[in-house]
């Protein structure tokens, strides 16, 4: 895990597996970290040190992104397949169990959160985001016609922009 400050990098630790997505948690100052088979998810401190493993085997294993929401953690499960993926949401991000939030999705890669939190999530093989109210209501497809979306951000001033990446990338803004 690497951190970026003031143009320097520093490698501040590692994690067993193949890293697919992070997201900090401001509440505890921790990172969250996925990982692709078998389907970890370690927390580790802003700062480094070691990863502590904080749930095992989640889905299918196939863990991609990760986001915070009023406390909740909801990770994306994109099962690679076509019709079966899925989002499991940890309730208060403390507890390492989790509720399944939203199944049947096409490959879900990364999530961002409004304002006033709706889900959206960047659906890979649906080739569109789907978004999602915050008590798990599907809202629908929020644009389509989209090649593979990867990543997924919301620009800060906005209620509900996302802004999907086709490229893999995701979209960064600044306010």
């Amino acid at each position: 895990i690497q951190k970026i400050a003031g143009g320097t990098v520093s490698t501040i630790g590692t994690v067993n597996g193949s890293v697919r997505g992070i997201t900090f948690d401001a509440a505890n100052g921790m990172l969250y970290i996925t990982t692709q088979s078998p389907g970890d998810i370690y927390t580790m401190s802003a700062t480094g040190g070691a990863a502590t493993l904080f749930a095992s085997n989640v889905g299918s294993g196939n863990l991609r992104g990760l986001v915070f929401d009023n406390g909740n953690l909801y990770v994306s499960d994109t099962n690679s397949g076509h019709a079966n993926g899925a989002i499991y949401e940890f309730l208060g991000g403390t507890s390492s169990s989790s509720t399944l939030f939203a199944s049947n999705l096409q490959g879900p890669n990364y999530i961002a959160v409004d304002s006033v939190g709706d889900l959206y999530i960047a659906q890979y093989f649906g080739n569109d985001v789907e978004e999602f109210s915050d008590t798990g209501l599907d809202l629908g497809a929020y644009i389509t016609g989209l090649q593979g979306p990867s990543g997924i951000a919301i620009e800060p001033s906005a209620t509900s922009v996302p802004e999907p990446s086709t490229a893999g990338l995701m979209s960064l803004f600044a306010a």
